[in-house]
């Protein structure tokens, strides 16, 4: 901060625009005159809605922005940016997901919040999450699934990732991942995720999934990564956690994700990795994921079937299936024979989406599917293949969990 004297006070309206909360701090230091300007709350009003455009003052501006600011630290800058995209994730979920809305659990006052997580080392970025939120209440049962960033469900494997409030008695910022052994039933793993240090804020229940997963962020990096159960490879979801909350409300608010049974289903209904084919009026699109959490030694990419009718199908059966799987400097593999997981679904106009999911497990970073269904036409007998066009499973660009 160079000498000087008297700040004129037209300057001074200048200043509290566009110097944070420390710098002005300085200012009041230099003098009396300036120390008076600053102390006043029109002054700090204007600087922290500006840096905190989402929040209501508790008491005085001054005091609501000085507890702030010295619980985020570095993180200031960053807290506008991540407030509104958080702002339009509980704006979505608060209409289409009220579950989880009222799973939320209302956030520390700001007076309170550097001891509530003084004992926690929680980075400086993640401490945005806890002034919004403290998390989520734990949810069991048939509310498995009701977790802030989505589940995955196939087969018999199943998981979700809830926000975590790490302040509770069940929670821990570094030991959240959970894995299942037959022997020891839930178990918990420890911060050094591998060979480096992650801050977990978002896992899996301890119970009604089947699966471990969890999302943290690096700290050396700052990245969000969701982790691997054995802990042996992290995975980049983001580059930063504004831009993971940047992304993740913009999915949401353009309706990529399906609401099923209160949660957010993690298969994108739009994404470059997906394909849609129509056939005689039969309407397949197919979504893939990577789970990440169950990704060691093999990708595991779980794909979503939707079937649907356009209003010129004549109504037809299902008989017979066909894939044909590719994989990078692999023999392609062929999976053929009758129905699909046992039925024989019957497609006309107006009909009840059909939906199945199954799922392939890769040796290779890149791959495709492809294949057909086999219909036989209730009124003629005529048989044809409605096309499966070809969807990816591709390590850098499928969608991950």
């Amino acid at each position: 901060m160079p000498q000087c004297g008297i700040i004129p006070e037209v300057c001074s309206s200048v200043i509290a625009k566009f110097c944070t909360g420390a710098e002005i701090a300085q200012f009041c230091r230099l003098n009396k005159q300036n120390n008076e300007h600053y102390s006043s709350e029109e002054a700090w009003s204007l600087v922290f809605q500006r840096d905190f455009p989402t929040l209501e003052k508790q008491g005085t501006w001054r005091k609501s922005y000085s507890c702030l600011a010295t619980f985020l630290g570095t993180a200031v800058e960053d807290f506008r940016d991540c407030a509104n995209s958080f702002h339009e994730i509980s704006g979505w979920v608060k209409q289409n997901t009220p579950e989880i809305f009222g799973s939320f659990v209302e956030p520390y006052a700001y007076v309170d919040l550097l001891d509530a997580y003084s004992d926690l080392n929680v980075p400086d970025i993640a401490r945005v999450l806890y002034v919004l939120s403290r998390g989520q209440k734990a949810l069991f049962g048939n509310n498995w699934n009701c977790g802030l960033f989505g589940f995955y469900e196939f087969y018999n494997h199943r998981s979700c990732l809830h926000f975590m409030d790490i302040t509770s008695d069940q929670a821990n910022p570094y030991i959240p991942h959970l894995f299942h052994s037959e022997s020891q039933g839930w178990a918990a793993i420890p911060t050094e995720m591998a060979g480096v240090d992650v801050f977990i804020f978002a896992c899996a229940p301890d119970r009604g999934v089947s699966r471990g997963s969890s999302l943290g962020i690096r700290l050396d990096t700052m990245e969000v990564v969701s982790i691997s159960q054995g802990l042996q490879k992290l995975y980049t979801v983001a580059t930063s956690l504004p831009g993971f909350l940047s992304w993740y409300a913009s999915e949401l608010t353009s309706n990529n994700f399906d609401v099923t049974e209160g949660g957010i289903d993690r298969f994108p209904n739009s994404h470059e990795c997906n394909s849609e084919c129509t056939t005689n009026g039969v309407r397949i699109r197919a979504s893939s994921l990577l789970i990440c959490g169950m990704s060691e030694g093999k990708y595991i990419f779980p794909y979503k079937i939707s079937m649907t009718a356009t209003a010129d199908v004549e109504r037809s059966q299902l008989t017979t299936r066909k894939w044909v799987c590719y994989e990078d400097g692999r023999t392609p593999d062929i999976v053929e024979g009758p129905g699909v997981i046992g039925l024989y679904p019957v497609v006309e106009w107006g009909m009840e989406k059909f939906i199945y999911l199954s799922c392939t497990q890769n040796r290779a970073e890149k791959g495709h599917m492809e294949g057909h269904f086999a219909f036989k036409r209730d009124s003629d007998g005529l048989e044809f293949n409605a096309l499966i066009a070809p969807f990816r499973q591709h390590l850098n660009l499928t969608q991950r969990f």
